[in-house]
């Protein structure tokens, strides 16, 4: 895989790798043009930001793989890694599965400048439907190289590039900051995106769930408890996960004295992701949160 060095081109940088430590999970990175920059020495003073916030996507049960990488990362609506695709010129991005979709320049351009992009794949192979909450946090500490595993997970990367002549395909930990973790996904990713936020509610500065839903009862205290923000988005006509999950969700929270909104969006069903995702509010909203630090 090639280093961050023979991929700048003023776009955003694409690496695909696999998570070191158990669950193992496939994903791919974007990094910003700034990031690649930054990364070489190179940047210039209006770029050299020194962390950069992290959006974590999980994507929905068609988007699965059966025992290898096949993201869907530049063929479907407009989610993270689309935007960014977009925003890079990829051709492909222009289409969806054969009909328009055209990714709002605005949104691709704030998302592939602003922000690094994380977005893990489910092998159902290998382990089953859905995400798992701790697989997830773990790969947040590969790539961040948190804690004794992950850095010695590292150096074994190092030594094997250094063993085959070949630079890391991508400089760890990678340069995130800690108050600006967020983490949003699309039906089962919506249920994966609430889910991880009430394992550990104090790693995130806020949650954008999409079509998801949970059990109220197993994630509302502990998402009103730690005040994370949460903006959960539904179709009105979504036929395949009821909009009451969602409303479900926000109710507990808020009567619990926690932060959560619901945005309906009346005409759309189960594709609501396409019309969120592609609305700069919504991005602006979402990089906006910082981290609530515990008294």
């Amino acid at each position: 895989m090639a280093s961050l060095a023979a991929r700048h081109n003023g776009a955003p940088a694409r690496v695909m790798r696999r998570q070191r430590s158990a669950p193992h999970y496939q994903h791919l990175l974007t990094l910003p043009p700034g990031y690649v920059q930054q990364a070489q020495g190179a940047a210039p003073a209006a770029v050299q930001q020194g962390a950069w916030p992290l959006v974590l996507f999980l994507h929905g049960a068609g988007e699965g793989a059966g025992g290898g990488m096949h993201h869907g990362d530049t063929a479907d609506p407009p989610r993270p890694p689309r935007l960014v695709a977009a925003y890079a010129g990829d051709a492909a991005a222009q289409e969806s599965r054969g009909r328009p979709a055209p990714a709002h320049p605005g949104t691709a351009h704030l998302l592939a400048t602003s922000a690094i992009t994380l977005s893990p794949q489910v092998d159902y192979a290998r382990m089953g439907h859905g995400f798992r909450p701790g697989g997830l946090l773990a790969l947040l500490d590969d790539i961040t190289c948190e804690g004794e595993a992950a850095r010695a997970a590292q150096a074994e990367a190092v030594a094997e590039a250094e063993a085959e002549g070949m630079p890391p395909p991508v400089p760890l930990p990678l340069a995130v900051d800690p108050d600006r973790v967020y983490v949003t996904g699309i039906s089962m990713g919506g249920y994966g995106t609430w889910a991880l936020g009430a394992a550990d509610p104090g790693r995130f500065a806020a949650l954008l769930p999409i079509c998801g839903g949970g059990d109220p009862a197993a994630l509302a205290p502990r998402l009103a408890q730690a005040s994370l923000p949460v903006l959960a988005v539904h179709g009105a006509r979504d036929d395949i996960i009821p909009i009451e999950q969602s409303e479900r969700l926000v109710k507990a929270i808020q009567e619990l004295g926690g932060d959560a909104s619901l945005a309906r969006m009346p005409d759309a069903g189960h594709d609501c992701w396409t019309e969120a995702y592609n609305d700069m509010g919504v991005w602006s909203w979402l990089l906006e949160q910082r981290r609530r630090r515990a008294p």
